[in-house]
């Protein structure tokens, strides 16, 4: 996994099995309840997925990547960089 920008817990941005990833966790608002939003990209620019990652305002980055390739049908790292 290539981590291109990283925020504990708020932010990450990676490349990751032929695909991008933004992960981003929104705190300052009444709407996002904490959660993250996901945007999942191939080589193509295709969305392999993207939307709210539900009931995630307790994931740490790790988990919310892992729910991200989930949601993208790739298997999660089995080692975290970061």
């Amino acid at each position: 996994m290539q981590v291109f920008e990283y925020v504990k817990d708020k932010v990450l941005n990676c490349r990751f099995r032929d695909h991008t990833f933004e992960l981003e966790r929104e705190t300052g608002n009444n709407w996002s309840y904490g959660n993250w939003y996901m945007i999942a990209k191939d080589d193509s620019g295709r969305y392999a997925c993207d939307g709210w990652i539900d009931d995630s305002s307790h994931y740490t980055a790790k988990q919310a990547m892992i729910a991200a390739c989930e949601g993208a049908m790739i298997e999660p790292p089995k080692r975290w960089p970061l």
